[in-house]
């Protein structure tokens, strides 16, 4: 059987995972962003998708590799999929 991958879009959804996944670490964003040198604000708008280029990719796939990407896409993907079942 194939395994289906989730492609990763920035987004509420995205940020909502991380954001999650920090809080189960006993972290804030401010906490994570402030460890790093990293503005919350751009971490944030990274997130969002409002901040897009190099720069912000770079700033996603460290956010991701950071709570570990398999959990993180494990959740992702079951919210969307609660989100897409309630919209039904």
């Amino acid at each position: 059987m194939t395994e289906i991958r989730t492609t990763l879009q920035p987004g509420p959804v995205f940020y909502s995972v991380f954001t999650g996944i920090l809080r189960a670490y006993g972290l804030t964003l401010q906490d994570w962003s402030k460890a790093r040198g990293i503005k919350p604000a751009n971490v944030r708008a990274a997130a969002h998708g409002s901040w897009n280029g190099p720069g912000a990719k770079a700033l996603r796939a460290s956010m991701v590799t950071y709570v570990g990407e398999d959990a993180f896409r494990q959740l992702y993907a079951e919210h969307i999929d609660r989100e897409f079942k309630g919209a039904a």
